[in-house]
């Protein structure tokens, strides 16, 4: 792993093909991610791998200081293609930790730590947890359409905030 930054409480390490897995756990923690791969690894190995070939994906592990504990990953797309700005994929924090802000102190840091001005983010209109938690944030709906998942057509919402 590569380290991209370190705050106060969060270290951020830049993660590739191979480092990627040690974070595994955070993505299968969250029922709403795991289930719209199927829990399928070899998929969500494909798609990572896809992602990080044909869009530059940059994917971030995030360690807490305290205990070294794997709380969380971040998959960035620095200008995705369609929308014209910088894009995260995925924001996911280990389900043991979900409502303590940990989403909200990472997300702040990782955009302040990038500069970006305007974000756009990608979430399946299903998962009620994760449209809560951008609304929240104050990001804004710009358009939907319908994607094709190992759960069938399903909505996917693309909404963007400006900072």
């Amino acid at each position: 792993m590569e380290r991209l930054f370190e705050s106060p409480n969060f270290i951020f390490d830049r993660l590739n093909e191979q480092t990627w897995v040690h974070f595994i756990e955070v993505q299968r923690s969250n029922h709403y991610y795991w289930s719209f791969f199927n829990d399928d690894a070899q998929f969500n190995t494909h798609r990572f791998l896809r992602t990080w070939r044909e869009y530059g994906s940059v994917m971030i592990g995030i360690t807490r200081k305290s205990d070294g504990f794997r709380i969380g990953m971040i998959d960035t797309i620095p200008t995705h293609p369609k929308y014209g700005v910088p894009h995260i994929s995925l924001l996911t924090i280990h389900a043991r930790y979900h409502g303590h802000g940990y989403g909200q102190k990472v997300l702040y840091l990782f955009i302040n730590y990038m500069e970006w001005k305007r974000v756009g983010i990608h979430v399946l209109a299903i998962n009620t947890p994760a449209m809560k938690f951008w609304k929240q944030q104050g990001f804004q709906t710009i358009s939907s359409e319908y994607v094709k998942t190992c759960k069938g057509m399903q909505e996917l919402i693309h909404m963007e905030k400006e900072f």
